[in-house]
């Protein structure tokens, strides 16, 4: 996300871009089920030529639609079939298969073998999460279990800081969240996820760089969330990313507060809900 003039008129462009995602599902004759999802990939042409842009030099020629459309359909299932072998959960496969092939777009222009890139792009990703997750869930060798205690975390450009509030993780990024920050961001919070921390909030006041990516790795955290009964606010959104989720109707799945201490409120009254809901279960 980025501040001023120019950045506010790239990030409303984006919606004019054509919809890749829908575009493959056409060719391959399938349908985008969720808005969700065709709204998060609006934003792939767009972020390819900022990500270009950021590089220095000007942005590469994207792939044939009907080409790449092929490659797409052949490969997501490939990737995916191939991390549920080395024991992925599908959702958790689907979701690294697409990461990898709209990666894949942005960089067509300078692999040689996109199809083995993609495969070996999933796998290290895979196993990065693999690895995080190991970290997060492994027991303290004290002898008496202590409360978890703040830690810092180096995503590329990004720092995230996360402190433990009783049923709430707060994690305050700073910096940019781009798609050298994204996987390393993903694999922290779904493994927060996995350890059981259900109830997220995420302090991006002083986020300066906001892209499809990222928002990507906030989607995906937000349905493993749900799966569980979680949730997960913003706080401290800037107006630029507030107009970028509502031109996405994504302010529904991304709810967004002006400060830390509202989304927290929020985050605690769903937890409370889910809570009651819980108790009335048990109860019949």
């Amino acid at each position: 996300m980025t501040s001023g003039g120019e950045g506010d008129n790239e990030a409303v462009s984006a919606m004019h871009f054509p919809d890749l995602i829908a575009e493959m599902h056409d060719h391959a004759g399938q349908t985008v089920e969720h808005d969700v999802d065709a709204g998060a990939a609006r934003l792939n042409a767009w972020i390819g030529k900022r990500s270009k842009r950021s590089a220095g030099g000007e942005p590469s020629p994207p792939p044939d639609s009907e080409k790449f459309a092929v490659f797409y359909q052949r490969m997501i299932i490939r990737i995916r079939t191939h991390l549920v072998r080395l024991g992925a959960p599908p959702e958790l496969a689907q979701d690294l298969a697409q990461e990898a092939v709209m990666e894949a777009y942005v960089r067509w222009s300078t692999l040689k073998n996109p199809h083995r890139w993609v495969v070996r792009q999933a796998v290290s990703q895979f196993r990065a999460h693999q690895k995080a997750l190991r970290e997060a869930t492994s027991p303290s060798p004290s002898a008496a279990p202590e409360p978890r205690r703040p830690r810092r975390v180096t995503c590329g450009s990004l720092v995230a800081e996360i402190r433990f509030d009783q049923d709430v993780t707060v994690c305050t990024l700073t910096g940019e969240l781009d798609m050298l920050a994204s996987p390393r961001l993903r694999d922290e919070l779904l493994s927060l996820v996995d350890a059981g921390r259900k109830y997220i909030v995420l302090e991006v006041s002083a986020v300066r760089f906001f892209d499809s990516t990222g928002l990507g790795v906030l989607l995906l955290v937000r349905r493993r969330l749900q799966d569980k009964g979680g949730a997960i606010a913003l706080a401290g959104a800037q107006p630029l990313l507030i107009r970028l989720l509502t031109l996405l109707n994504l302010l529904r799945e991304l709810p967004a507060y002006p400060s830390l201490a509202t989304a927290t409120s929020a985050v605690l009254e769903a937890a409370a809900v889910h809570s009651t809901s819980d108790t009335d279960k048990e109860r019949r």
